[in-house]
């Protein structure tokens, strides 16, 4: 059983509009006086990026708008076909999950490293308690053992 990408929009967005992906030209949004100048779309219209589309993502209380770009010498009626729209969407709720999962990794992540640290300062207390108490004796015992000849002598002077 296959389920469209509108079902899937209908269990993330239960209450929203089935969404289109609309192509808007480039060129002629950085040339409108009344929008505000922006370099980076300049800079893509003048490397060949004609034409562009935003898709908007609402995943679990994160937002955000996926951009995507093509060549102003694209055949247009293979962008706005159905299979096309549909990869597009589709595409947008993969990467909207992939966002959405940022915040939750990143709150694990300085959970487990928490951990880590609370473990290690709990095994340095420890080994510093057993070298405080049992270092004398230690010492005391490798010392009498050496001096026994109990202990090998790893380096002799030849």
């Amino acid at each position: 059983m296959e389920l469209s990408t509108l079902s899937l929009l209908d269990s993330v967005l239960p209450h929203s509009k089935p969404q289109r992906v609309v192509w808007r030209e480039v060129v002629p949004i950085t040339e409108d006086p009344d929008q505000p100048f922006n370099l980076r779309l300049k800079l893509a219209a003048q490397a060949g990026i004609g034409l562009a589309a935003g898709v908007r993502f609402h995943f679990r209380g994160t937002q955000g708008l996926v951009v995507y770009m093509a060549r102003g010498t694209t055949d247009i009626n293979k962008l706005k076909s159905e299979t096309n729209e549909q990869y597009l969407l589709s595409a947008t709720d993969v990467i909207g999950s992939i966002v959405c999962l940022r915040n939750p990794r990143r709150d694990c992540l300085a959970e487990r490293r928490q951990a880590w640290e609370a473990t290690r300062r709990r095994l340095r207390n420890k080994m510093l308690a057993v070298i405080r108490i049992g270092g004398p004796i230690l010492r005391e015992m490798l010392k009498r053992e050496y001096d026994e000849g109990i202990v090998p002598v790893l380096y002799e002077d030849t």
